[in-house]
């Protein structure tokens, strides 16, 4: 994953197999390539997980999973983050004079700084509500909507979508309705090596080295 490497519309549990080079039993496979909600008429995302059944694969602690740990990893991250912005907002400008962001953008920092401080870092359970990601920056949905692909698009995170049964439907009404995604926070890789240099581990790689 470089700096400027995009993303296909391969669910990323398929993806994140595919990287660890690990053996998928047939029902897990077919899991991943289809989502377990499939095509079916229900008012939510394809490819959309049952709430519950797939986080702890992405989910995992944050450096050491302590406070201090975590704090340290997400704001050496963060640093990074504003440099590369900075450095891809020149680049920019020599054919965009005048340009005012890079590859992120003002508000993809401000999102990721927020993520970065609303994660458990024991856990690394990741679910905001983009509605509330937009509330407390005070940005508003479709901005932070693409500060989010951007993010994903440059390396910094990705994410599932998920659903759920609604409790007591209608009769002939939708069985399920769609819930906030699960965020799984990266370490760009033209960024790993610096971060392997000064000893901030990523809990991301210790999850694919634990399954290769």
């Amino acid at each position: 994953m470089t700096a400027d490497a995009t993303f296909d519309a391969k669910p990323f549990g398929l993806a994140a197999a595919q990287v660890a080079k690990s053996a998928l039993s047939r029902r897990t496979r077919m899991l991943l390539e289809r989502g377990d909600s499939p095509r079916s008429g229900q008012p939510v995302w394809r490819n959309s997980y049952t709430e519950g059944t797939f986080e702890d694969r992405i989910w995992k602690p944050i450096s050491d999973g302590t406070t201090r740990g975590g704090k340290r990893w997400t704001g050496a991250l963060l640093k990074a983050a504003r440099a590369f912005e900075y450095r891809t907002r020149l680049q920019r400008r020599e054919t965009e004079p005048g340009a005012r962001n890079g590859k992120l953008g003002e508000i993809g920092l401000e999102v990721l700084g927020y993520l970065y401080e609303i994660v458990d870092y024991a856990k690394g359970r990741l679910e905001p509500a983009i509605a509330t990601i937009a509330q407390e920056i005070g940005r508003s949905y479709s901005a932070v909507h693409d500060a989010l692909c951007r993010l994903r698009r440059e390396g910094f995170l990705h994410w599932i979508r998920r659903s759920k049964p609604i409790d007591e439907p209608e009769p002939g009404g939708p069985q399920v309705e769609q819930v906030p995604n699960a965020y799984a926070l990266l370490v760009p890789e033209a960024m790993r090596a610096a971060f392997e240099k000064a000893g901030v581990e990523q809990a991301w790689d210790v999850f694919y080295r634990d399954r290769a």
